[in-house]
């Protein structure tokens, strides 16, 4: 939980963090149901993982039956006496038994923790693709460092806990089958208390893990509201440094720091308690056991064997239980990231299908209406027809919604009703995936990658280094390039900030011609450009998208005058303008 200050600087507590999604955890679970997500993410998304992580399993059930001989050999000297006969027997075992465990868990070493890390980024990847897949106001709903946060949480989490899963469990199932087979048939008895203490000792660690998800989910947000906020601050230094605001800054990265140590503290001072718990009832079941063994030789009914045996193999069933008891506290702590994550994103969602080319007649938009979220006002679009060739300007004054209709045509966002079509045909997630590879799309606020000059401009064409200087030459920059030190290989920085906006603006209009996409979509794309250099763009875009279907928001009469059909936009409503353009 977030702690802000309240009144006379005293810290309260927040229902929930702003900004960030909160689902009130369970309190009552007594069981992990085997359909969480959780376990569905170590299972459902193994893909070809599935077979090495298999392998692994198999070698930790070898490991396990390895090192179950170690007691079981032990303890035959109690049966046979020592001789010679058997001591060579025993060490022959004992050295077989030593080299076959070395080996399982060099395999566990050489293939599971490469394995975890291995499928920790493909996990990485499989969430992006469903992250991009996703509807554009959902992805501008939560802060991109929140969400980055999440999935890695997630990722490391699920792949960490998936080869903790598979070895351990493996280990486990050989020493517990052959661990009470030798115990039942030296005391049926012993075998049964045990295993009703081993079923007392899994059912008490599953209750008190079950504990821990509110104060899992406390610290889950405190983390992300962390992350969120550092994230924010570190990308925005410059602007920091440039209002003065240092102090501020810092100030609310410390209170959620000691928000985040605060709920850090509830969660192991719980850890501690559980752990005293759990390990008080392992003792008694211990101590017991062996109070009752010992009885059976004082009064000649047993034999030493199954003493031996059961005390050399507890401390193994001991470590193995508590890894299991610690696998469930992981795996609820994990359902708590898996849950605040998919309010944004499931990799289970069906990724955008495979974009096909589709030359662009015509689309229509009929009687479509959109409200954003927390805003009263309704924005229209009765009717817009866009036919291929034709060059579209639509103006109006500033948050009338003219960035959302080349949203929507573009079919970024969901209308609350209306319909919109393309070559005739209503928008589905097929039509969408293909608008995405036919559109330039041109925003106002440019936004570039941590990348090269080059890469920004080309991404996934191949272009010369001659013809991109000539094209920059178009466009006024290509002296400022080759003036550069590192000419087109110099890095923009985050967002492009090492760039002027009207060096970002002129750059990402560059990249639409690039992208050579039958689509040209322009929102604003001279605001932060002088009247001598906007005059070069709009001769650049006549000149080089002169057979481009271009649909264009602009309140400059300058790059109006360039389009063909004009549209305003007043009272949220769009209309078909006259020839003069209302600014």
């Amino acid at each position: 939980m977030q702690a802000v200050l309240g009144e006379q600087g005293k810290p309260f507590r927040q229902s929930r963090l702003p900004g960030y999604p909160r689902q009130a955890p369970s309190h009552s679970v007594a069981f992990i149901p085997w359909h969480v997500n959780a376990l569905r993410l170590l299972f459902q998304h193994l893909d070809h993982f599935r077979t090495r992580f298999a392998f692994v399993f198999v070698a930790a059930v070898g490991d396990g039956c390895a090192v179950f001989l170690f007691p079981l050999l032990l303890s035959e000297f109690t049966r046979t006496g020592l001789t010679s006969h058997n001591v060579y027997s025993v060490s022959v075992g004992i050295c077989v038994a030593l080299l076959a465990s070395l080996a399982f868990q060099w395999v566990l070493r050489r293939h599971g923790e490469y394995l975890a890390a291995a499928y920790s980024l493909h996990l990485r990847l499989k969430y992006f693709r469903a992250l991009e897949a996703q509807p554009f106001e959902k992805l501008t709903s939560f802060h991109s460092q929140y969400t980055a946060s999440m999935i890695g949480s997630v990722s490391d989490g699920v792949a960490g806990l998936t080869n903790e899963m598979f070895w351990s469990i493996g280990r486990g199932i050989a020493i517990f089958c052959l661990f009470f087979i030798f115990t039942a048939r030296e005391s049926t008895t012993i075998a049964a208390v045990n295993a009703v203490l081993l079923v007392i000792f899994v059912i008490a660690s599953t209750k008190l893990s079950a504990r821990i998800a509110p104060i899992a989910h406390d610290l889950n947000a405190a983390r992300a509201s962390l992350a969120s906020r550092f994230g924010d601050f570190l990308a925005n230094t410059v602007t920091i440094r440039k209002l003065g605001v240092g102090s501020y800054a810092l100030d609310r990265l410390t209170q959620s720091t000691r928000a985040t140590e605060r709920e850090l503290v509830r969660l192991h001072r719980f850890h501690a308690w559980r752990w005293f718990a759990l390990h008080t009832l392992w003792a008694t079941a211990l101590l017991s056991t062996v109070v009752f063994l010992l009885h059976r030789i004082a009064i000649g009914t047993g034999s030493p064997a199954p003493l031996i045996l059961f005390v050399a193999a507890f401390s193994t069933l001991r470590t193995l239980v508590e890894r299991l008891s610690e696998d469930i506290k992981s795996m609820i702590e994990l359902q708590t990231y898996i849950t605040s994550l998919h309010t944004i994103v499931d990799i289970a969602d069906p990724p955008l299908p495979e974009a096909q080319h589709e030359p662009m007649e015509e689309i229509r938009l009929v009687d479509v209406a959109f409200q954003h979220r927390g805003n009263e006002a309704m924005i229209l679009v009765p009717e817009l027809m866009i036919r291929s060739g034709e060059w579209h300007g639509v103006g109006g004054e500033s948050g009338q919604g003219k960035s959302t209709i080349l949203n929507l045509v573009a079919g970024l966002i969901e209308p609350q009703r209306g319909q919109r079509f393309f070559n005739g045909r209503e928008y589905t997630r097929e039509i969408v995936a293909t608008l995405s590879r036919e559109i330039s799309f041109v925003s106002q606020e440019v936004e570039l990658f941590h990348l090269s000059l080059r890469e920004n401009l080309t991404l996934e064409t191949r272009f010369a280094d001659e013809e991109l200087l000539a094209l920059l030459d178009e466009l006024g920059l290509a002296d400022w390039v080759r003036g550069l030190e590192h000419g087109l290989d110099t890095l923009v920085g985050e967002k492009g900030i090492r760039l002027s906006s009207g060096q970002r603006q002129r750059i990402h209009l560059l990249r639409a011609l690039i992208l050579n996409r039958p689509l040209l979509f322009l929102d604003e794309p001279t605001a932060h450009l002088d009247r001598s250099t906007e005059r070069r763009v709009l001769e650049f875009l006549q000149r080089r998208f002169s057979n481009t279907t271009a649909l264009i928001v602009s309140h400059r009469p300058a790059i109006m005058e360039l389009c063909g059909k004009r549209w305003d936009v007043r009272d949220h409503r769009l209309r078909e303008a006259n020839t003069t353009f209302s600014a």
